[in-house]
């Protein structure tokens, strides 16, 4: 929806590009109907970016969940693979090495999937940001011109 949502806000400049200017003041002279509505098209666009910082939240939690859970599991089939070789002490120690060189190296893992989750969260979240500022300062620059034409109007 980012495309739609950039589409209107180029809509809206469009429309006070292409509107008539007053002589010597340069201010130009926009419908405000037709503003309006692209506004209004706006507002609607706006709760599917919302949407998609939700589930770009939701898809962190779910890579964070997965990553702990496959570092269970691992955990897990270390400690299987270590109660198999009580036979021999040596296999043992050995098998507490691998286990704990196995923990860590899920624990790692873990770590650089939620990392990275975190970093593409973080970046989506800001490009968000972004696009929503430049939304807010569009609508703001519209409604002071709106605004001043209309005091011009009345004047």
């Amino acid at each position: 929806m980012t495309q739609g949502l950039l589409g209107l806000i180029q809509h809206i400049e469009d429309i006070v590009a292409s509107a008539s200017r007053m002589p010597l003041l340069g201010k130009a002279l926009v419908d405000p109907d037709e503003l309006l509505e692209v506004l209004e098209k706006i507002r609607v666009a706006l709760p599917d970016e919302i949407h998609q910082a939700q589930w770009v939240a939701n898809e962190k939690e779910r890579i964070f969940a997965e990553a702990n859970e496959e570092a269970r599991r691992i955990r897990r089939e270390a400690q299987d693979y270590v109660n198999s070789l009580v036979a021999d002490h040596r296999l043992v120690l050995e098998a507490e090495k691998q286990a704990v060189y196995i923990t860590n190296e899920a624990q790692k893992e873990a770590r650089n999937m939620v990392a990275e989750s975190s970093r593409y969260a973080d970046k989506m979240l800001g490009q968000l940001e972004q696009s929503l500022l430049r939304a807010m300062d569009v609508v703001r620059s519209s409604r002071q011109e709106m605004a001043a034409a209309a005091q011009r109007d009345e004047d």
